[in-house]
Protein backbone atom coordinates (compact mmCIF):
# COMPACT_ATOMS: atom_id res chain seq x y z
CA UNK A 1 0.00 0.00 0.00
CA UNK A 2 1.38 3.43 -0.91
CA UNK A 3 2.23 5.73 2.00
CA UNK A 4 -0.01 8.52 0.69
CA UNK A 5 -2.91 6.04 0.55
CA UNK A 6 -2.37 5.14 4.22
CA UNK A 7 -2.09 8.81 5.16
CA UNK A 8 -5.34 9.63 3.40
CA UNK A 9 -7.23 6.79 5.06
CA UNK A 10 -5.82 7.67 8.47
CA UNK A 11 -6.87 11.29 8.05
CA UNK A 12 -10.38 10.35 6.96
CA UNK A 13 -10.72 7.84 9.79
CA UNK A 14 -9.78 10.45 12.40
CA UNK A 15 -12.21 12.95 10.91
CA UNK A 16 -15.06 10.44 11.01
CA UNK A 17 -14.20 9.47 14.60
CA UNK A 18 -14.19 13.09 15.71
CA UNK A 19 -17.39 13.84 13.84
CA UNK A 20 -19.27 10.87 15.29
CA UNK A 21 -18.46 11.95 18.87
CA UNK A 22 -19.02 15.68 18.46
CA UNK A 23 -21.92 17.21 20.40
CA UNK A 24 -24.43 19.24 18.44
CA UNK A 25 -26.65 20.33 21.33
CA UNK A 26 -27.48 23.99 21.76
CA UNK A 27 -27.41 25.26 25.33
CA UNK A 28 -28.71 28.48 26.76
CA UNK A 29 -26.20 29.64 29.39
CA UNK A 30 -27.57 31.93 32.09
CA UNK A 31 -25.19 34.69 33.17
CA UNK A 32 -24.73 37.24 35.90
CA UNK A 33 -27.00 35.45 38.39
CA UNK A 34 -27.46 37.15 41.72
CA UNK A 35 -29.28 36.15 44.84
CA UNK A 36 -32.31 38.22 45.80
CA UNK A 37 -33.01 38.60 49.47
CA UNK A 38 -36.75 38.78 50.01
CA UNK A 39 -37.15 41.01 52.99
CA UNK A 40 -40.00 43.27 51.90
CA UNK A 41 -42.48 43.85 49.13
CA UNK A 42 -39.99 45.77 46.97
CA UNK A 43 -37.61 42.83 46.90
CA UNK A 44 -40.47 40.46 46.10
CA UNK A 45 -41.49 42.66 43.17
CA UNK A 46 -37.88 42.84 41.95
CA UNK A 47 -37.59 39.06 42.01
CA UNK A 48 -40.89 38.61 40.22
CA UNK A 49 -39.81 41.11 37.57
CA UNK A 50 -36.51 39.33 36.98
CA UNK A 51 -38.26 35.98 36.71
CA UNK A 52 -40.63 37.39 34.13
CA UNK A 53 -37.74 38.77 32.06
CA UNK A 54 -35.89 35.45 32.16
CA UNK A 55 -39.04 33.62 31.12
CA UNK A 56 -39.51 36.01 28.20
CA UNK A 57 -35.88 35.55 27.17
CA UNK A 58 -36.06 31.75 27.27
CA UNK A 59 -39.35 31.81 25.37
CA UNK A 60 -37.80 34.05 22.72
CA UNK A 61 -34.78 31.77 22.27
CA UNK A 62 -36.92 28.63 22.28
CA UNK A 63 -39.11 30.23 19.63
CA UNK A 64 -36.07 30.83 17.40
CA UNK A 65 -34.93 27.25 17.87
CA UNK A 66 -38.37 25.98 16.89
CA UNK A 67 -38.36 28.35 13.94
CA UNK A 68 -35.02 26.93 12.77
CA UNK A 69 -36.48 23.41 12.88
CA UNK A 70 -39.62 24.52 11.01
CA UNK A 71 -37.51 26.15 8.31
CA UNK A 72 -35.54 22.93 7.86
CA UNK A 73 -38.67 20.77 7.76
CA UNK A 74 -40.16 23.14 5.18
CA UNK A 75 -36.99 22.84 3.06
CA UNK A 76 -36.31 26.57 3.10
CA UNK A 77 -33.14 27.74 1.37
CA UNK A 78 -30.04 28.97 3.20
CA UNK A 79 -30.63 32.43 1.74
CA UNK A 80 -34.18 32.53 3.11
CA UNK A 81 -33.06 31.51 6.60
CA UNK A 82 -30.13 33.93 6.65
CA UNK A 83 -32.53 36.75 5.90
CA UNK A 84 -35.08 35.51 8.44
CA UNK A 85 -32.47 35.56 11.20
CA UNK A 86 -31.11 38.95 10.04
CA UNK A 87 -27.80 37.47 8.93
CA UNK A 88 -28.00 38.39 5.26
CA UNK A 89 -24.91 40.20 4.05
CA UNK A 90 -22.72 39.01 6.93
CA UNK A 91 -19.69 36.87 6.14
CA UNK A 92 -16.72 35.28 7.87
CA UNK A 93 -16.10 36.24 11.48
CA UNK A 94 -18.93 38.78 11.55
CA UNK A 95 -21.40 36.09 10.56
CA UNK A 96 -20.20 33.50 13.06
CA UNK A 97 -20.07 35.97 15.95
CA UNK A 98 -23.63 37.16 15.44
CA UNK A 99 -26.00 36.07 18.22
CA UNK A 100 -28.38 34.51 15.68
CA UNK A 101 -25.77 32.42 13.88
CA UNK A 102 -26.34 29.45 16.20
CA UNK A 103 -29.92 29.25 14.95
CA UNK A 104 -28.72 29.16 11.35
CA UNK A 105 -26.34 26.36 12.35
CA UNK A 106 -29.21 24.48 13.95
CA UNK A 107 -31.24 24.90 10.76
CA UNK A 108 -28.39 23.42 8.73
CA UNK A 109 -27.97 20.47 11.09
CA UNK A 110 -31.67 19.64 11.05
CA UNK A 111 -31.76 20.03 7.26
CA UNK A 112 -28.83 17.63 6.87
CA UNK A 113 -30.40 15.17 9.31
CA UNK A 114 -33.66 15.29 7.35
CA UNK A 115 -31.79 14.65 4.11
CA UNK A 116 -29.93 11.65 5.55
CA UNK A 117 -33.18 10.26 6.96
CA UNK A 118 -34.86 10.60 3.57
CA UNK A 119 -32.00 8.83 1.78
CA UNK A 120 -32.01 5.97 4.28
CA UNK A 121 -35.79 5.61 4.33
CA UNK A 122 -35.75 5.29 0.54
CA UNK A 123 -32.74 2.93 0.76
CA UNK A 124 -30.95 5.15 -1.72
CA UNK A 125 -27.74 3.43 -2.89
CA UNK A 126 -24.55 4.99 -1.59
CA UNK A 127 -23.34 5.38 -5.18
CA UNK A 128 -26.37 7.53 -5.99
CA UNK A 129 -25.71 9.77 -2.98
CA UNK A 130 -22.04 9.95 -4.00
CA UNK A 131 -23.02 11.27 -7.43
CA UNK A 132 -25.74 13.54 -6.05
CA UNK A 133 -23.14 15.06 -3.73
CA UNK A 134 -21.09 16.06 -6.76
CA UNK A 135 -18.35 13.44 -6.49
CA UNK A 136 -18.90 11.75 -9.85
CA UNK A 137 -15.45 12.81 -11.05
CA UNK A 138 -13.65 11.95 -7.80
CA UNK A 139 -11.33 9.07 -8.71
CA UNK A 140 -7.89 9.48 -7.17
CA UNK A 141 -6.34 10.20 -3.80
CA UNK A 142 -5.76 13.81 -4.82
CA UNK A 143 -9.41 14.10 -5.83
CA UNK A 144 -10.55 12.81 -2.43
CA UNK A 145 -8.24 15.18 -0.59
CA UNK A 146 -9.64 18.06 -2.62
CA UNK A 147 -13.27 17.39 -1.63
CA UNK A 148 -12.62 16.18 1.94
CA UNK A 149 -12.92 19.66 3.56
CA UNK A 150 -16.29 20.35 1.92
CA UNK A 151 -19.63 20.25 3.72
CA UNK A 152 -20.92 17.87 1.06
CA UNK A 153 -18.22 15.34 1.89
CA UNK A 154 -18.86 15.59 5.64
CA UNK A 155 -22.56 15.02 4.98
CA UNK A 156 -21.74 12.01 2.82
CA UNK A 157 -19.60 10.34 5.51
CA UNK A 158 -22.33 10.90 8.11
CA UNK A 159 -24.79 9.33 5.69
CA UNK A 160 -22.48 6.31 5.24
CA UNK A 161 -22.35 5.70 8.99
CA UNK A 162 -26.12 5.90 9.42
CA UNK A 163 -26.75 3.91 6.24
CA UNK A 164 -24.55 1.06 7.50
CA UNK A 165 -26.32 1.18 10.87
CA UNK A 166 -29.71 0.95 9.16
CA UNK A 167 -28.71 -1.87 6.81
CA UNK A 168 -27.14 -3.84 9.67
CA UNK A 169 -30.27 -3.43 11.79
CA UNK A 170 -32.43 -4.56 8.87
CA UNK A 171 -30.22 -7.62 8.31
CA UNK A 172 -30.55 -8.61 11.97
CA UNK A 173 -34.30 -7.97 11.95
CA UNK A 174 -34.93 -10.01 8.80
CA UNK A 175 -32.20 -12.60 9.43
CA UNK A 176 -30.54 -11.79 6.12
CA UNK A 177 -26.89 -11.08 5.23
CA UNK A 178 -25.41 -7.59 5.40
CA UNK A 179 -25.59 -6.13 1.86
CA UNK A 180 -22.34 -6.39 -0.10
CA UNK A 181 -21.11 -3.09 -1.53
CA UNK A 182 -21.92 -2.78 -5.19
CA UNK A 183 -19.43 -3.66 -7.91
CA UNK A 184 -20.37 -0.34 -9.48
CA UNK A 185 -18.63 1.58 -6.70
CA UNK A 186 -15.45 3.31 -7.79
CA UNK A 187 -12.09 2.85 -6.09
CA UNK A 188 -12.56 6.24 -4.44
CA UNK A 189 -15.98 5.31 -3.04
CA UNK A 190 -14.66 2.08 -1.57
CA UNK A 191 -11.64 3.86 -0.11
CA UNK A 192 -13.85 6.40 1.66
CA UNK A 193 -16.11 3.60 2.91
CA UNK A 194 -13.14 1.77 4.46
CA UNK A 195 -11.97 4.91 6.27
CA UNK A 196 -15.51 5.45 7.52
CA UNK A 197 -15.76 1.87 8.82
CA UNK A 198 -12.59 2.20 10.85
CA UNK A 199 -13.59 5.60 12.19
CA UNK A 200 -16.98 4.21 13.23
CA UNK A 201 -15.41 1.14 14.92
CA UNK A 202 -16.91 -1.42 12.54
CA UNK A 203 -15.86 -5.00 13.23
CA UNK A 204 -13.79 -7.27 11.01
CA UNK A 205 -16.90 -9.40 10.52
CA UNK A 206 -18.77 -6.38 9.22
CA UNK A 207 -15.97 -5.41 6.82
CA UNK A 208 -15.70 -8.96 5.49
CA UNK A 209 -19.45 -9.20 4.92
CA UNK A 210 -19.70 -5.77 3.32
CA UNK A 211 -16.84 -6.60 0.96
CA UNK A 212 -18.24 -10.03 0.10
CA UNK A 213 -15.34 -11.91 1.71
CA UNK A 214 -17.03 -13.57 4.68
CA UNK A 215 -17.52 -16.99 3.09
CA UNK A 216 -14.05 -17.27 1.57
CA UNK A 217 -11.01 -19.13 2.84
CA UNK A 218 -7.88 -17.05 3.48
CA UNK A 219 -6.39 -18.36 0.23
CA UNK A 220 -9.50 -17.36 -1.70
CA UNK A 221 -9.76 -14.05 0.08
CA UNK A 222 -6.33 -12.75 -0.95
CA UNK A 223 -7.26 -13.33 -4.59
CA UNK A 224 -10.62 -11.58 -4.34
CA UNK A 225 -11.15 -8.22 -6.03
CA UNK A 226 -12.05 -6.46 -2.77
CA UNK A 227 -9.19 -7.86 -0.73
CA UNK A 228 -7.10 -4.68 -1.08
CA UNK A 229 -9.84 -2.78 0.73
CA UNK A 230 -10.05 -5.36 3.50
CA UNK A 231 -6.27 -5.15 3.87
CA UNK A 232 -6.58 -1.38 4.15
CA UNK A 233 -9.28 -1.85 6.80
CA UNK A 234 -7.07 -4.19 8.89
CA UNK A 235 -4.04 -1.95 8.53
CA UNK A 236 -5.91 1.17 9.64
CA UNK A 237 -7.65 -0.69 12.44
CA UNK A 238 -4.30 -1.81 13.86
CA UNK A 239 -2.93 1.73 13.62
CA UNK A 240 -5.97 2.99 15.51
CA UNK A 241 -5.52 0.35 18.22
CA UNK A 242 -1.83 1.26 18.52
CA UNK A 243 -2.70 4.91 19.11
CA UNK A 244 -5.20 3.88 21.78
CA UNK A 245 -2.69 1.56 23.46
CA UNK A 246 -4.78 -1.53 22.78
CA UNK A 247 -3.37 -4.98 22.06
CA UNK A 248 -4.72 -6.80 19.04
CA UNK A 249 -3.88 -9.94 17.11
CA UNK A 250 -5.24 -9.29 13.65
CA UNK A 251 -5.70 -12.27 11.36
CA UNK A 252 -7.58 -12.69 8.12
Amino acid sequence: MHYCHVLLLTTLMLLVSADSTASTALRLNSSDRRALRVTNENHIEERAGLGSKLTDLITKFSSKERQAVRFADAQKTDEFVLEAFKLKGLTGVRLKLDKNYKYFEQFQKVKESNQITAWIKAETPTSAVWRTSGFGNVRTIDDILAVEPTEAFQLYTRFLIQYDDAMTAKALRTNTPIPVISDDLTWAEKTVSVATWVGADRSRAFAKAALGLDNLTPAEMVKAKNFEFYYSFLHLRMKKFDRQGLITDEVL
